[in-house]
């Protein structure tokens, strides 16, 4: 089984073999699904038998916590633009954090940053779902004590394994904490089963989806244009934009774009199996009991079936040109990324309304506060990487002034 790219691995299987692949690893059984209408009929109609995989909870939507981390964002691009990827990420840590755990540092220890925290924990959570060799011969698990050459993987497990421990601990006993100490008695349960299902759902989804917004809009600079023209008669330039004026009815281009971002770039990958609790039979092929089934969102994003030109950028395709020459609005009729971008089924991210949200508030503000330019006019034609140095030029001395005091005053300073 692929380890690493392992989209592009089983677009090729679906290519030789059809939308279901079926591959057995060491004793281990998985199924491929290619194909939408298959993992939907999988997981959504009879998503009461693929369901046997992790359960989590989501905490509400926290606007006002997303607009005060989009503000600091915004002005660290004005501060160190070159750092825009790790701001990124830095921002959705902290919020994720904060909306998860009321806080982003202890600050009665002062030695511990939650934040920090979460970021190790979501790299050894990414690294461990991805897989090592062992996985794929599960008798080796007991064949190997750590000691020994080739077992790095249970020396990475034994240490890995106390140093999440230590962490959700930690960061749960904090927030357990501040909870009774300003309203009480609280639930161990659901206190710990909100702040981790928090952490590992929305960070990873939001930062990819931002990052991928913030490439189209350099690679694109005509379709950069268009949204932020949009921006500037909805919003103008003596405000900042609100959740108000979100909707395909308000920003109907902007949320195209951001639609076609999920789309171009799904943030979540085949790495997470659904599970089926009892044996099952679909178009004629037996599926035991504990078969992987992964879905592949990213060739779903590539199918020609369901979007025309599905490796070209294009915001129209969700879009609708209205005959009499209003602004557009959405098409009913074209696939929604939402539909598998996050996910297949009743196992769906459960971050995805909360890394929407942010991702819609970071576009929105970026676009209103800045024209996204590469370093010399580097063009895709020309290579462009997404290590090239963006450049975020304010689009008025109005808007960085009022950025630099909105941020100073969300900060407390």
């Amino acid at each position: 089984m692929p380890r690493g790219k392992a989209a592009l691995t089983y677009m090729k299987w679906l290519e030789q073999y059809g939308p279901l692949t079926w591959a057995v690893a060491s004793g281990k059984s998985y199924l491929i699904v290619n194909d939408y209408e298959t993992m939907k009929e999988l997981t959504e109609k009879r998503g009461n038998i693929y369901i046997d995989r992790e359960t989590t909870a989501l905490l509400g939507e926290l606007i006002a916590a997303i607009v005060r981390k989009t503000l600091a964002f915004l002005n660290s691009l004005l501060n160190r633009p070159q750092d825009f990827l790790l701001e990124n990420k830095k921002m959705t840590a902290e919020l994720i954090t904060e909306i998860s755990h009321g806080m982003i540092r202890d600050d009665e220890d002062g030695g511990h940053e939650l934040v920090q925290m979460n970021l190790d924990v979501a790299k050894i959570t990414a690294t461990t779902v991805e897989g090592y060799w062992v996985d794929y011969l599960p008798w080796s698990d007991e064949a190997h004590p750590p000691c020994i050459p080739f077992a790095q993987w249970k020396r990475d497990a034994i240490k890995w394994r106390k140093q999440y421990s230590f962490a959700g601990d930690y960061m749960f006993g904090a927030v357990k904490k501040q909870l009774l100490d300003t309203r009480g008695e609280e639930d161990d349960y659901i206190l710990d089963e909100h702040s981790n299902s928090v952490d590992k759902a929305g960070a990873e989804t939001t930062e990819s989806l931002i990052r991928t917004f913030l490439l189209a809009m350099t690679l694109h600079p005509s379709i950069q244009a268009i949204a932020q023209s949009e921006i500037d008669v909805v919003v103008g330039p003596d405000r900042f934009p609100s959740l108000d004026d979100k909707g395909f009815d308000k920003l109907p281009y902007l949320e195209a774009t951001l639609t076609e971002s999920l789309r171009w770039h799904p943030p979540v990958s085949p790495i997470i199996a659904h599970l089926p609790i009892r044996n099952d039979k679909f178009q004629g092929y037996f599926i035991p009991k504990g078969t992987a089934v992964f879905g592949n969102a990213w060739q779903v994003s590539r199918d020609h079936r369901l979007y025309q030109n599905p490796t070209e950028f294009n915001p129209e395709r969700f879009l609708r040109r209205n005959e009499n020459g209003g602004s557009p609005t959405l098409d009913p009729s074209a696939l929604s990324p939402w539909e598998f971008g996050f996910g297949f089924g009743l196992r769906i991210c459960p971050g995805r309304d909360l890394g929407f949200q942010a991702a819609w508030t970071t576009a929105v503000f970026v676009l209103w506060a800045f024209d996204i330019r590469t370093k010399d006019g580097i063009t895709m034609e020309d290579g462009y990487k997404a290590t090239d140095e963006d450049r975020f030029v304010p689009r008025s001395e109005k808007v960085e002034q009022m950025v630099r005091e909105a941020a100073m005053k969300a900060s407390g300073v």
